[in-house]
């Protein structure tokens, strides 16, 4: 299913189906593709329920963390926002 959602809007896909997927993408630290898919189901004008945007909470903060990360070792002088460490 992943697979086929990766090539871009699939007709069979329902919001369960791309949950699923956002949430093993984000699971596995891939981050970037759990939001394109997050996209690509809105494209499918398929609207984003509750469940979706919980699923979607914990990318988010992946998603920041991720960025925060890489900025502090590009650059080891700048301290990460300790109010991330949560």
């Amino acid at each position: 299913m992943l697979q086929r959602l990766r090539e871009g809007p699939d007709a069979e896909a329902d919001v369960v189906s791309y949950a699923s997927a956002i949430m093993a993408c984000e699971r596995c630290s891939r981050c970037e593709e759990a939001l394109t898919l997050f996209d690509d189901m809105k494209r499918a004008s398929l609207e984003p329920t509750a469940y979706i945007y919980m699923v979607r909470l914990p990318v988010e903060v992946s998603h920041a963390r991720n960025v925060v990360e890489s900025r502090s070792s590009a650059n080891p002088n700048v301290d990460a926002d300790p109010s991330l460490d949560a």
